[in-house]
């Protein structure tokens, strides 16, 4: 259970800075803006190191991950394109609470996210960029679902193997006679009587799948270009903060930065200034600090608007599988959005940060950022019990040329470990000036009497 904690609390330091930043739009309201200028078929290694620590229901847990990216400018000019891919992935450091987490299953565990994150991402990440860099819409959102529909397509086929042959194993399995003892089901309130032959998963039928298939399909209808290229690049958010701005040195600058939320959620707004305090045009770098705050009002009436557009629809599809439960489902779920409105109203929710980073004043690109963030969380209403922060460092640097990608090595195999010499059995030798003791003779058989 300790060991389940670690990991829920290190993914959600993840979902938390997913959730709260990201760059998305960029308008300022004051100044020009010179914008990231990149030139087509430019590529730069991104290594984004992230130390993290969260505190909630008592319980605090520090998370440091180091995320290694590559960019790759597949158009310059007034209308760019990024492709982003990630190359690396590595848990540096995170409180495990057992012996058997430590520092070597981290480096194996580690050693296996790479691989699977470039595995599950190779489709990578096509970006129209604003002028800060931001992603303003996944070009590529078309090919990321229909691998995702491809996914489901091949799971539904696999269930639907697994039906047939249950069916057979029960059709051949033989009734039990009449006097034969039936085990009972020793785990009734787990359903373990409903397990199919081999002990797998509880038995499903063709209008199982179907309701699955549906709000997978409400899931994907909800997501569009825009909504998408703001979750695809939303923990890439501090160089955001910095880019884009008109390189002179003057007084802050008012903007806001607009994230896109998906089912029909609206933007997510921030606030914030930003300054250029120095141009150094000997080394070509300006340092601009920028400082940002979280429109709270705006968060929570998003979230109530994803529930209205995510949660309803579900239930609907729910209602049509099963009639009779629908109807207490859409109860239920009438009863939780009166809940929940009540529970925002009475909410706090702060999040701020600070970035200060090196621009390169020949292409409007960050080089060098330094993000101070933090967030609090108060729940109010029957959830007044909730309290919790997120606090951390990013720190992101950007160099010119690819990324360098493990790929497999041929290894020279080592000799087979040398077996153990056996020991030479024990020898009785007789003691000096003794004679040997003689065997004495087999007995004889008796002899028949005549």
């Amino acid at each position: 259970m300790k060991a389940f904690k670690a990991l829920a609390a290190m993914g959600g330091v993840l979902a938390l800075s997913a959730c709260a930043t990201n760059g998305g739009a960029v308008v300022a309201a004051g100044g020009g803006q010179d914008g990231v200028r990149l030139p087509t078929g430019a590529q730069y290694t991104y290594v984004i190191k992230d130390k993290a620590k969260t505190s909630f229901f008592g319980q605090e847990q520090v998370t440091e991950l180091t995320t290694t990216m590559g960019l790759n400018v597949l158009s310059g000019g007034r209308d760019p394109t990024w492709r982003w891919t990630y190359s690396d992935f590595t848990i540096d450091a995170m409180d495990l609470p057992t012996e058997e987490l430590g520092p070597l299953s981290l480096k194996d565990f580690s050693a296996m996210m790479g691989p699977a994150v470039r595995l599950g991402t190779a489709i990578g990440f096509e970006c129209k960029v604003d002028s800060s860099g931001g992603c303003a819409s996944l070009s590529n959102w078309g090919t990321w679902r229909g691998a995702v529909e491809d996914f489901v397509m091949v799971m539904e086929s696999a269930v639907k193997i697994g039906i047939a042959a249950d069916a057979a194993m029960k059709s051949e399995a033989e009734a039990p006679e009449a006097g034969d003892e039936v085990e009972e089901d020793q785990f009734p309130e787990m359903g373990m009587g409903e397990m199919g032959p081999f002990g797998g998963a509880p038995d499903f039928d063709q209008r199982s799948v179907d309701l699955v298939v549906n709000i997978l399909i409400n899931l994907l209808d909800g997501i569009d270009d825009r909504t998408a290229g703001a979750a695809a690049m939303s923990g890439m958010w501090g160089p955001q903060g910095v880019q884009g701005a008109a390189l002179r040195v003057g007084p802050p600058v008012d903007f806001t930065r607009a994230l896109a939320l998906p089912y029909g959620g609206g933007d997510l707004l921030y606030k914030g200034t930003r300054t250029v305090e120095s141009v150094d045009r000997a080394a070509g770098v300006a340092m601009v600090v920028s400082k940002t705050e979280l429109d709270s009002v705006a968060f929570k009436a998003s979230l109530l608007k994803i529930y209205d557009n995510l949660v309803t629809p579900n239930l609907k599809t729910f209602a049509e599988y099963s009639p009779e439960d629908g109807i207490a489902a859409q109860a239920v779920g009438a009863m939780v959005r009166a809940q929940m409105e009540t529970i925002l109203s009475q909410s706090t929710l702060t999040f701020t940060e600070t970035t200060r980073g090196t621009v390169d004043l020949a292409t409007g690109l960050a080089r060098d950022t330094v993000t101070e963030y933090s967030m609090t969380l108060k729940g109010g209403g029957d959830f007044d019990w909730v309290e919790g922060s997120l606090s951390g460092t990013q720190t992101i640097t950007a160099t010119p040329g690819a990324p360098t990608i493990a790929r497999l090595q041929r290894r020279d195999i080592a000799p087979p470990p040398a077996k153990p010499v056996a020991e030479p059995s024990a020898v009785l030798i007789p003691p000096q000036g003794t004679a040997p003791v003689a065997t004495p003779p087999a007995p004889r058989r008796p002899q028949p009497k005549r």
